[in-house]
């Protein structure tokens, strides 16, 4: 018998636990390792690393069970906390737990910062790497200020690096020194304000939401002839329709020379002149282009994206995608493409990993030429596929592709889940499946979905499709379900979308997911 030492178990379980994305299972695994033996639960559990992800936690349960891990030892948490009225006293109360100095908290956000919330609160920040302070837009200037007062009197602030901020007086940020994100929330300020802060700060990366707003500014032409001179800046994102970007302030940000992921959902120009760009620093790219233009079709360099969005897939994106964007590229978002210049696309091989597609125009799918273009690529390990030929479909999972392990079928019309039951069955490559459409009998569906849980021995996570009717499952219906999920224990992830947006999901997460470290 080979005894795995201790550290070895421990990353083992850390690896484990990153890899449960609902809370309970995490609470289901603890339990579970605690019931190992004595030393599991008193040496090995404290040491473990439980990331309980962004989900805001809504119930005094949460807390009461946090609490209790706290009192246990095991205090290498991470958590986000959120500071709204129905758990404020809650939230409060953890902050302040003599173990707090332990946890690390993914973000502590306190949404309607007052007065009272402020003076509840201990100087104990120590641990919090991310960290919004939200005010309400009734809350007055003297107030606003009052609370800034007491912010700079906590002496814990240097290790947060991340800080939201929203309708609050600005100069609160004079209290953090070694931030590196900025994030500025509905701030009624001047363009001459947002870069004195750029400059006082050097952030690596900072995000505009609605800022600014209701001043004299129409465009971003001042902040983008400075954000070209900060060489510190790494991310750059914009979410503000108050103003516009002209076509200098557009096509000047694309080629920014530090500038790796950029976001611009504001008012973006109708029409742009044929211009180049030359960027080989650009990782990441996102707009809302109001008249569909491809930005990847003016890169006349070899490019260093990763991801890529595409409003209408031609044969010049493909040839230019082929030329310049084939070192990094990893992930390819198509909105809209002709079915022929896809399969050319899927041919060519590219360096992608992902590839994601909406609507198919104007012609329809030829499932054969499809399945030719696959089986000449060996990179691709995710497609969603948007279709109306069900055919397509069906050819992609008989297929069973060496490299394709993760595949969604985008359906906008009716159609029965048995449809599709025999070949979800019979496929070995697929470990996550996603199915986008409404199957028409809840009855004869729920069947299928009992047998493809039961014989289906390589899927690891699957999203079944949604009915068009609900209907709480029946005593018989849920001894299936368990007697499926026993059949098959290899199930780590099952979305039931017509149940899990009712109250007919609770059954089935207790115990039937809750038991078996199924996340839902």
């Amino acid at each position: 018998m080979i005894f795995l030492p201790n550290y070895l178990i421990i990353n083992i379980l850390n690896i484990l636990f990153s890899t449960i994305r609902s809370s309970i299972n995490n609470f289901s695994l603890i339990e579970t390792i605690s019931l190992v033996s004595r030393e599991w639960k008193n040496s090995i559990l404290p040491r473990l690393h439980i990331d309980f992800g962004r989900k805001i936690p809504m119930d005094s349960l949460f807390f009461r069970a946090i609490d209790g891990l706290l009192n246990r030892g095991l205090t290498k948490l991470s958590l986000f906390l959120l500071f709204i009225n129905s758990q404020t006293d809650k939230s409060i109360s953890l902050l302040n737990h003599p173990k707090i100095s332990n946890i690390n908290f993914g973000i502590l956000r306190f949404n309607n910062m007052t007065l009272e919330l402020m003076e509840s609160l201990t100087d104990n920040f120590k641990y919090v790497k991310e960290l919004g302070i939200v005010c309400k837009p009734t809350v007055s200037d003297k107030d606003q200020q009052k609370i800034v007062d007491m912010i700079k009197g906590f002496k814990s602030l240097h290790n947060i690096e991340i800080l939201h901020l929203s309708h609050c007086q600005l100069n609160c940020v004079d209290c953090f020194r070694n931030l590196k994100h900025i994030s500025l929330s509905n701030f009624k300020i001047t363009m001459g304000k947002i870069i004195d802060l750029i400059y006082s700060v050097k952030p690596q990366s900072i995000t505009l939401q609605s800022t600014p707003y209701q001043n004299n500014e129409t465009n971003y032409d001042i902040l983008i002839t400075e954000v070209m001179k900060c060489h510190f800046i790494t991310s750059f994102q914009i979410f503000n329709y108050f103003l516009e970007f002209t076509e200098t302030s557009f096509i000047e940000i694309l080629q920014h020379p530090t500038i790796t992921k950029l976001s611009l959902i504001a008012n973006l120009p109708h029409e742009l002149p044929t211009f180049e760009i030359r960027n080989t620093v650009l990782k990441s790219i996102y707009y809302d282009a109001p008249n569909n233009y491809n930005l990847s079709d003016n890169w006349q360099c070899i490019s260093n994206l990763k991801t890529i969005n595409v409003s209408l897939l031609t044969k010049k994106t493909v040839d230019n995608l082929v030329a310049y964007h084939n070192k990094k590229l990893k992930k390819l978002v198509i909105t809209r493409y002709d079915f022929s210049v896809l399969c050319e696309l899927i041919a060519t091989n590219l360096s992608l990993k992902k590839l994601s597609t909406l609507f198919c125009v104007p012609d329809k799918s030829i499932p054969e030429m499809l399945v030719r273009s696959l089986k000449l690529n060996n990179n691709l390990t995710s497609l969603k596929l948007g279709d109306d030929n069900p055919e397509a479909f069906k050819e992609i999972l008989r297929l069973d592709h060496p490299t394709l392990i993760d595949f969604t079928m985008d359906y906008s019309h009716e159609i029965t889940l048995e449809e599709f039951e025999h070949d979800i069955i019979y496929n070995k490559s697929l470990r996550s499946l996603s199915l986008f459409f409404k199957f028409t009998d809840i009855d004869s569906g729920f069947q299928s979905i009992i047998s493809i849980l039961s014989n289906n021995k390589t899927l690891l996570h699957i999203s079944f499709p949604q009915p068009l009717e609900h209907k709480q499952l029946s005593p018989n219906q849920l001894d299936s379900l368990d007697n499926a999920l026993s059949q098959s224990p290899q199930w780590r992830s099952i979305h039931m979308y017509g149940f899990s947006q009712t109250s007919f999901l609770k059954p089935i997460k207790f115990p039937l997911f809750y038991k078996r470290l199924i996340d839902y």
